[in-house]
């Protein structure tokens, strides 16, 4: 969060002191500040041996927030959004992105929605691989897969790209 003095504000009221009042602002909490001119409150600061009181309009509140979060105000609640992907996060998305794809497969082989299957895969990437290995069980009960086998030996597969990487899957009615 940071607090700013409006110069174009504080020069015509505090004078030659203006300066001094800026420098009086930046040594408070700059979130007492902000909470302070968001409720239409005046701040008081102490100028040499006066005490003088600066206007809301006299201050510019900013919220400032990292790259990776989002943040939005509704009045006097703020939420924070951390859209920085984990690498567990990342490997749940592909494994989600893995069910799609071999549930798109089932539906272009005419398979019925409650046909069993046994499903062979080949990836060469490592995050590929993790995902399969961390989400089997998931991508096991998505897909109705009754075997799942780092095989795809013989009758046709599909090539498809998940992540930048490729994965070949195959799948054979059980």
């Amino acid at each position: 969060m940071r607090v700013t003095p409006q110069m174009d504000r504080l020069g015509p009221r505090f004078k030659s002191d203006a300066p001094k009042v800026a420098e009086a602002l930046a040594a408070l909490d700059p979130a007492e500040v902000a909470r302070a001119v968001e409720a239409g409150e005046a701040v008081r600061v102490t100028v040499g041996d006066r005490e003088v009181s600066v206007e809301p309009a006299d201050v510019e509140v900013r919220r400032e927030t990292p790259e990776h979060l989002l943040a939005a105000d509704a009045g006097p609640v703020t939420v924070v959004l951390d859209t920085q992907i984990t690498p567990e996060l990342l490997v749940e998305g592909l494994a989600r992105d893995i069910v799609r794809h071999v549930q798109q497969y089932r539906k272009e082989l005419d398979l019925n929605i409650e046909d069993r299957i046994h499903l062979g895969w080949a990836a060469e990437s490592e995050e590929l691989c993790r995902a399969i290995a961390e989400w089997r069980d998931y991508v096991m009960a998505e897909t109705l897969a009754l075997r799942m086998e780092p095989d795809v030996g013989g009758g046709p597969s599909k090539r498809v790209k998940i992540g930048g990487a490729e994965l070949t899957i195959q799948i054979r009615t059980a």
